[in-house]
């Protein structure tokens, strides 16, 4: 995950899972860590209409999902 991006990709001030951008920034980067240390490498990205993104682990079958909510064309929260 490009934390970089994410960052700019995000409102300053929008709370992400009731979060500050930086704080759910850095608890992402946490999740993504503890994945590769699991020996997660590979994730599988896929996206249905509900706007839920589903990675899973390529050898694992681990499953997180992410929701991402949408007010006219711009993210207001994710979950």
């Amino acid at each position: 995950m490009d934390y970089n991006r994410l960052n700019d990709l995000l409102d300053e001030e929008t709370y992400y899972e009731n979060m500050k951008k930086t704080a759910f920034i850095y608890r992402k980067m946490l999740l993504f860590k503890k994945f590769k240390k699991k020996a997660y490498t590979q994730l599988k990205f896929s996206a249905n209409i509900l706007l839920v993104l589903e990675l899973t682990g390529i050898n694992s079958g681990h499953k997180y999902d992410i929701y991402i909510q949408f007010t006219e064309c711009e993210i207001t929260d994710i979950f």
